[in-house]
């Protein structure tokens, strides 16, 4: 996609992240738990994709998902990954899980988990 960015997830795209919890998730992190983990968290970091925008215009595009990782000594746990439903098998949350990754290995993380649910296909 010509038009994706993946950059470093800030405060002002919480509300967004929220809203793909919602559609992603049966129990979605809350506005309160994501914010904390976004912008209080020294240990976590999130990335963002966005579809748009950064165009010269100044108009922001559109979150269309996340990840997010707790760096837990050398091992990275994944927290969630989640691409809006409209956006997905465009390669999205391959494109954000490598960006993570490479960002993550610099910082000394050597290791990655991440739990998947067994219904989660």
């Amino acid at each position: 996609m010509a038009d994706l960015i993946i950059r470093k997830a800030e405060a002002k795209d919480v509300l967004a992240i929220e809203e793909i919890e919602k559609q992603c998730f049966t129990v979605p992190w809350s506005y309160e738990s994501l914010y904390q983990d976004i912008v209080e968290n020294k240990l976590a970091f999130y990335i963002v994709a966005e579809i748009g925008g950064q165009d010269g215009s100044g108009t922001a595009g559109q979150i269309c998902g996340y990840v997010g990782i707790w760096k837990i000594f050398d091992e990275g746990h994944i927290t969630n990954v989640a691409v809006a439903p409209e956006y997905r098998r465009k390669h999205i949350a391959r494109a954000m899980l490598e960006a993570l990754m490479e960002v993550t290995a610099e910082a000394g993380i050597e290791r990655y988990t991440l739990e998947v649910r067994a219904g989660n296909e």
